[in-house]
């Protein structure tokens, strides 16, 4: 049962994207969820979340148009379970 539901805007990060979801992953607390919401990235981004996807089960990929940070939490909270 997922306690935490984390919900990270993504939006051409690749260059920090390792290390942001690396704390995530390496912190303590293990009932959780991370749900990226790719916001139309242009760069490398959602291939790099969707190897981590494939790594960890309990991180989630969402993607859609360019539509700001807000819009793009809203979306993530909507797909939350924690």
């Amino acid at each position: 049962m997922t306690k935490v539901s984390i919900i990270m805007p993504v939006f051409n990060d690749a260059d920090r994207l390792d290390k942001s979801i690396n704390t995530v992953i390496n912190q303590t607390l293990k009932d959780i969820e991370l749900i990226c919401v790719n916001d139309g990235s242009t760069d490398d981004s959602l291939e790099i979340l969707n190897e981590f996807a494939k790594e960890h089960e309990f991180i989630k990929v969402l993607s859609q148009e360019n539509q700001g940070s807000g819009k793009a939490r809203n979306y993530g909270m909507s797909e939350a379970t924690g």
